[in-house]
């Protein structure tokens, strides 16, 4: 395929055959064809690029006598020499990472203007002011250059000719440079792709990080040093905490954009800290940093940095500004073997252990950091056979029940009962619910044990019923996760017609977080259990995020008071009025209110004049066997029962 230089070039050569300073020999136009044939196939062979140039300005140089071809390319906004085979390389040198300006010779001033320059005495040129001694020093009296050009117009690079006598150039040399020109084109194009796709299955497309495989391989040749010069390496891996809800509640520009600026925070950091410092991004919320030099107390400094730099509020447009706290694992390379594997999986069970840190403590956002060591890969260990028992015990039937009567505050009759999940384990012994159920949640397997409640607890409903027991209904407490799961309908509908039971019997309780979050997929599972005419409580209320009038917009029959609220009952005035509030407005939305954890008379006397009616708590029975249930009675020895 000719292109437009090529023939312009040919045209040329027959043109100026006559011309006393062209060179005269047969055959120019089939040198020029053979220029670009060797170049093109050179580029189909996918040949080096700095080796194809090479030959391309040597060709042009025979086509030309006495010049001097040379290839520059952009990168990082500067020229870097590509090839300049006929010239002594020391001599070169200077001309190597030019800036692009006008007094950067020739070829900095053709691709700072996008088009040809020719200089006929570069002693005389003020385009050569700053680079006049390098020139003087490689013998060059003269330089033509020209822009090489990209399809889109963007100036790659450039093609030029150097002599040693001061001249200026003829239409002949012209159009060969021009030629020239066009197969740089192809050749750096090539390698703008190839670096394209490179950096594509290399780099996270968002952040612009090292993404999972290249971050390996730059571990590898980390730990490779580290060896080799015997110093130290960390490894860090930090999880953002509460990412989802930045998505979830702002949506996922927001969360671009505060991925965006966390990734800019981390490199400045880690950057900071040692130069040679890796980034990389594993996941979403997920990062790594390697820090080179780095040992225990080094590593520990410098993750409260990078903590106190994720803690400074984040623009995320439209006027609003998030701050974020996260968990952080570190590994260090002075563990037993520290090879790139075992160092990231170390920092990888290091953040895992601060997740569960940070969820034993509550769940509330904060900082968690922690390094890995062999008292923690125990813990881990213990950890992981604990998860594999509580999987086999939800599947083949391990776990057990029990009940805990709701009561009517005046009366003593039973009201209800709340399903709470038992594990006697056959090795552990009595495994406690708050040991298992954070499990269950860090695990993946609340879904199914929250199935498994709601089957069991119809079952035994149904049971009672055959039996003629006088339980009127029963509530199961089920994970944020199982009511974001869109088969939780089918499971309560399925085990209603099961065991005939009528969907009011049933009470699913929820935190009150779920309902204020409102993401469509808890939405429709809400929006489902309600069709079926399941009942719907509030679990821990005033626990979370809830205000007293939101209360009045919850789509819910019942609200069950935290058993935080009735501690201090006894001594508090604030406490008393703000629970004679939630039980008045509870009322006047006609809900059902349960107080969980009535421990004394005094509460059950202050409840019941407030006009709460339900109560559950040790005063009344602990949680019992279902055969317990079934002839439960109100005690006689409770204060103010009327038996």
């Amino acid at each position: 395929m000719r292109t437009q230089a090529l023939e312009q070039a040919i045209d040329a050569v027959v043109a100026v055959k006559a011309h006393p300073q062209v060179p005269r020999f047969d055959g120019a136009a089939e040198a020029l064809w053979d220029v670009q044939r060797s170049a093109v196939e050179a580029l189909a062979r996918d040949l080096p690029t700095a080796g194809i140039m090479a030959d391309l300005c040597r060709r042009v140089e025979r086509l030309a006598p006495g010049a001097m071809a040379a290839v520059m390319r952009v990168a990082d906004g500067r020229l870097r020499l590509v090839a300049m085979p006929s010239a002594d390389p020391a001599a070169v040198a200077g001309f190597d990472n030019l800036p692009i300006g006008l007094q950067s010779g020739s070829c900095g001033a053709a691709a700072f203007l996008g088009q040809p320059v020719a200089v006929g005495d570069i002693s005389q040129d003020p385009r050569w002011e700053t680079l006049r001694d390098a020139a003087q020093a490689a013998g060059l009296a003269a330089s033509w250059s020209t822009p090489v050009r990209a399809a889109d117009g963007r100036v790659l690079g450039t093609f030029g000719l150097c002599f040693t006598t001061p001249r200026l150039p003829e239409p002949f040399h012209e159009h060969l440079v021009a030629v020239a020109a066009d197969l740089c084109a192809l050749a750096l194009t090539r390698d703008q792709t190839q670096e394209h796709i490179h950096r594509l299955s290399s780099y996270d497309a968002l952040t612009g990080l090292p993404n999972r495989q290249l971050l390996l391989a730059r571990a590898d040749a980390a730990v490779a040093r580290a060896r080799a010069d015997g110093t130290p390496l960390a490894a860090l891996f930090l999880d953002l905490n509460d990412f989802k809800r930045v998505n979830d509640v702002q949506g996922h520009v927001a969360g671009d954009r505060f991925l965006t600026e966390v990734a800019a925070r981390l490199q400045h950091v880690a950057h900071a800290r040692h130069p040679e410092a890796v980034v990389g991004r594993l996941s979403g919320d997920e990062f790594a940093v390697l820090l080179p030099g780095h040992d225990r107390d080094a590593a520990l400094a410098a993750a409260q940095t990078l903590l106190q730099a994720l803690a400074a509020p984040i623009d995320i447009g439209h006027g609003r500004r998030l701050s974020t706290s996260a968990s952080i694992g570190i590994s260090l390379s002075t563990e037993p073997a520290p090879d790139r594997a075992t160092l990231l999986h170390h920092a990888d069970l290091a953040v895992y252990q601060a997740k569960l840190a940070k969820r034993q403590h509550g769940g509330e956002p904060g900082n968690q950091v922690c390094v890995y060591d062999a008292a923690l890969a125990r813990r881990l260990g213990d950890r992981r056979a604990l998860e594999a028992d509580l999987r086999e015990a939800i599947a083949s039937g391990g776990l057990r029940m029990h009940y805990q009567p709701q009561v009517h505050l005046a009366t003593g009759e039973l009201w209800a009962v709340e399903a709470l999940a038992r594990w006697p384990h056959p090795r552990r012994g009595d495994v406690s619910p708050s040991v298992f159920v954070p499990l269950a949640e860090e695990s993946g397997l609340i879904v199914a044990l929250g199935y498994w409640a709601v089957r069991e607890a119809c079952a035994q409903q149904g049971l009672w019923r055959q039996a003629g027991a006088a339980v009127p209904g029963v509530s199961v407490n089920l994970s944020p996760l199982c009511i974001r799961d869109p088969g939780l309908p089918g499971v309560v509908a399925q085990a209603l017609e099961a065991n005939q039971l009528p969907a009011g019997s049933l009470t699913i309780e929820i935190t009150e977080g779920v309902f204020l979050e409102q993401t469509a997929e808890a939405e429709a599972t809400i929006g489902a259990l309600r069709a079926l005419g399941v009942r719907l409580s509030i679990d821990d209320f005033g626990t979370g995020f809830s205000s007293l009038s939101q209360l009045t917009r919850l789509p819910v029959e019942e609200i069950k008071l935290d058993r935080s609220f009735l501690l201090d009952l006894e001594t508090s005035e604030a406490t008393r009025t703000l629970v004679e509030a939630v039980i008045r407005i509870g009322r006047a939305r006609q809900l059902n209110v349960v107080a969980e954890g009535v421990t004394s008379a005094y509460q059950r006397q202050f409840l019941q004049e407030q006009g709460c009616h339900v109560g559950q708590g040790f005063l009344f029975a602990q949680p019992l066997p279902a055969r317990a249930i079934a002839g439960w009675r109100p005690q006689p020895a409770w204060p103010g029962l009327a038996c």
